[in-house]
């Protein structure tokens, strides 16, 4: 299954950096004092909504709103959004919903996220402010050879057709990473790439370790069988009590994080076919995969024993879990041959089961299947290559090819593609494998359409409405997922830009200055965004980029974990440059990290390490948290570990090195030297309690995938050859 690419090539400036990048690198003041701390030259708090002078004085406290121009057009309407639906939530003071989230909502918060005036939901149209319009993004254009999905996108400026709107703001990386750039990234970033670097692969080849083994040949010894066994009608799997409190579980703990799928419409299936014989078909597998997932997902202020990973392989609801699972299986084949949205939620709620239990050459085909039954989905009904625009007159969604489509079926159908895309390209930037063809396709719009909250068209139908717990839930889900749909664009974007070779970009950079260069520049640029994305974030996403507190919310949690993620993506290159040599001149491998004239390279290192530091110890939470990205969050750790270790191993060689102590004996010296100390003061004070967080949870989740036994191995190796 390869992904149509062709054909998509971009212009790239001659320096290497595209223009929305080049055209703002320059390092400039935060400038968050607010106008009267600004007009009085007095030093501002940044106290928000209502810094500390204002609040004594009692003066009208006001901010200036951050540049668009530093941030993705489509990113800065997806979190508009964010605000348009807070606000929204706030007026309606009857709905629990809002007093849900007013609860956890200061009065002066909510009204604190941007000056921007949003139209009713009763308008047709959203005005789009025309400084979105800059003339950077009126030049990036789509590629005419790259069809779009056009799901939805129904938020149009005023006067113009939708396809146009998105063309005149989507910047030139603003798109999927593509098959190439995902192979790079896993060639150069992957914990298997970072146990090539000279120091790793020495030391490892001294301790007798060996890592021939790739991380497919490994996870394909994982056993997908799962006991032969049959879920009777009238067994306790079954029992009305035990289905209905899984199934509001399910919409707590995972619908919440990926909404993709109507709870009203969920409840009814479980009532129906619990009361019926007749159990097959669609809804009824979609139903026992509900069940399965929810049978081991649990809150992540849940404890288990030290040391123990949370609902074991041996519990009685991993059993349970299994069985509901097998039985959805039995169910699976007719969905493969349908076009239908349920037969996507199937495939990919499988995906996501099969991570849960850490299968995850299982779960990487499941997903796959899932991205392929969304493109199949959207074929079918000439999605492909139509654009959407409004019906002035119904005021419905209705595409060109005259289909009409309701406000909530365009958001499940939002979801779902969200959903596949990011699960799928996870999953392979750890891998290395190929894909379903879903990351060749343009997004289908600048952000998801928003469900309704007040009363979905399938509940109208049946004559229910959504409970007013319901409205809650999805309030705060879609908050989470419209964060993380802009991050992870983020995060596509900083991986496009740096690996993208199709136009001679970034990456091809020979010179080494030049290089250098550009990674700062681009690294200054792409930290402005990330600040403005924390900045628009709503209170109740809201977490500090600079601490590692518990924050006892997995929605938060996981934002923080992907705002992480960017942060090591964009100084990865500076680590890799150091730790890919091997003897350079001693003097300019071991700076003074903790110099501020250091020279870029070394700056970014040792930002790159703290920031592992931050990654571990914001996990720690969450390292034997049994949910659908535990595998994720073991591997981005461990390579945390990795770059500490490597690190310092590096100092340790190179100090020895620089002593003329011989090759063969460095790593096993027993007395540090003067440089090694020297250079230990440069690694974070606290990389060796860290370390050994990775190895506690590599312990926990080993008996679960030989490839955790193995990182196990090579991390307790490494820390036993670094000097105390």
């Amino acid at each position: 299954m390869e992904e149509a690419r062709s054909g998509r090539k971009r212009k790239s400036p001659e320096n290497g950096i595209p223009a929305r990048v080049a055209g703002s690198y320059q390092r400039t003041k935060a400038g968050n004092a607010c106008l009267i701390c600004r007009a009085r030259k007095t030093k501002c708090d940044n106290v928000w909504p209502v810094c500390g002078f204002c609040k004594k004085t009692g003066g009208e406290c006001t901010y200036t709103q951050p540049s668009p121009q530093r941030f993705d057009q489509a990113s800065i309407e997806i979190l508009k959004r964010l605000d348009s639906l807070e606000r929204a939530v706030s007026n309606q003071s009857h709905d629990c919903c809002a007093r849900q989230l007013l609860e956890h909502i200061s009065p002066e918060q909510s009204g604190s996220f941007g000056s921007s005036v949003h139209q009713s939901q009763t308008t047709q149209h959203d005005v789009v402010s025309p400084v979105l319009l800059d003339p950077v993004s009126n030049h990036s254009a789509h590629h005419e050879n790259l069809p779009m999905l056009s799901t939805t996108s129904n938020r149009t400026s005023p006067g113009s057709g939708s396809k146009n709107y998105v063309a005149s703001i989507q910047s030139l990386l603003d798109v999927p990473p593509g098959p190439d750039v995902m192979y790079r990234a896993t060639e150069e970033m992957g914990i298997e790439a970072m146990l090539r670097w000279p120091v790793c692969k020495e030391s490892l080849d001294q301790l007798g370790i060996s890592t021939s083994a790739t991380l497919v040949e490994m996870l394909g010894q994982v056993s997908t069988h799962i006991a032969p066994a049959t879920l009777g009608h009238d067994s306790q799997s079954f029992k009305r009590q035990t289905i209905l409190h899984l199934v509001e579980n399910f919409l707590i703990h995972n619908n919440v994080k990926n909404p993709i799928i109507d709870p009203v419409e969920l409840r009814r299936d479980a009532e129906e076919l619990l009361d019926s014989s007749y159990r097959h078909g669609g809804r009824f597998c979609r139903l026992l995969l509900v069940l399965a997932i929810s049978s081991i997902s649990i809150s992540l202020t849940d404890h288990a024993p030290a040391g123990q990973v949370m609902v074991p392989r041996d519990a009685p609801e991993f059993r349970s879990a299994d069985l509901y699972f097998q039985g959805a299986q039995h169910h699976m084949g007719a969905l493969y041959c349908e076009n239908s949205l349920i037969s996507v939620q199937c495939a990919f709620m499988s995906g996501v089961y099969l991570m849960y239990t850490m299968r995850i050459m299982a779960a990487w085909k499941a997903f796959v299947q899932a991205s392929t039954q969304c493109l199949g989905y959207f074929a079918c009904r000439r999605r492909l290559g139509f654009s959407y625009e409004p019906n002035a007159e119904s005021g419905n969604g209705a595409f060109e090819n005259g289909e009409d489509t309701s406000a909530n079926m365009r958001a499940l159908e939002d979801s779902l593609y969200w959903s596949c895309l990011k699960s799928e390209i996870e999953v392979r930037l750890e891998l290395g494998l190929p894909g379903s063809g879903i990351s060749g396709i343009q997004y289908p719009n600048i952000f998801p359409t928003v469900p309704s909250f007040d009363c979905s068209e399938n509940s109208a139908q049946l004559g229910q409405s959504p409970s007013e717990a319901d409205r809650g839930f999805l309030v705060n889900g879609w908050l989470f997922y419209l964060g993380e749909i802009a991050l992870k664009r983020m995060q596509y974007r900083v991986l496009t830009y740096r690996y993208d070779h199709s136009d001679g970009g970034n990456g091809q950079v020979k010179n080494t200055s030049d290089r250098n260069s550009a990674l700062w520049q681009s690294v200054i640029e792409f930290d402005l965004q990330l600040q403005e994305w924390l900045r628009w974030l709503p209170p109740s996403m809201r977490f500090s980029p600079t601490s590692t507190e518990p924050l006892y919310d997995i929605l938060p949690w996981v934002l923080r974990g992907h705002h992480i993620d960017v942060i090591e993506i964009l100084r990865f290159p500076a680590i890799s440059e150091i730790l890919n040599n091997r003897h350079p001149n001693p003097s300019a491998v071991i700076p003074n990290l903790s110099s501020v004239s250091s020279e870029p390279t070394s700056q970014l290192s040792k930002e790159y390490l703290e920031n592992a530091v931050r990654r571990i110890e914001a996990n720690t939470e969450g390292l034997l948290h049994r949910h659908q990205g535990s595998w994720l969050t073991i591997r981005s750790c461990t390579r945390s570990a990795l770059a500490l270790l490597a690190m310092k191993l590096h100092y340790q060689s190179e100090s020895h090195y620089g002593n003329n102590v011989p090759e063969d004996n460095r790593a096993y010296q027993s007395t540090p030297s003067p440089g090694s100390l020297q250079a230990d003061s440069n690694l974070p004070s606290r990389w060796r309690d860290a370390v050994m967080l990775v190895i506690s949870m590599l312990k926990g989740w080993e008996p679960e995938s030989p490839d955790i036994y193995q990182l196990r191995l090579v991390v307790e190796g490494l820390l036993g050859l670094c000097h105390v």
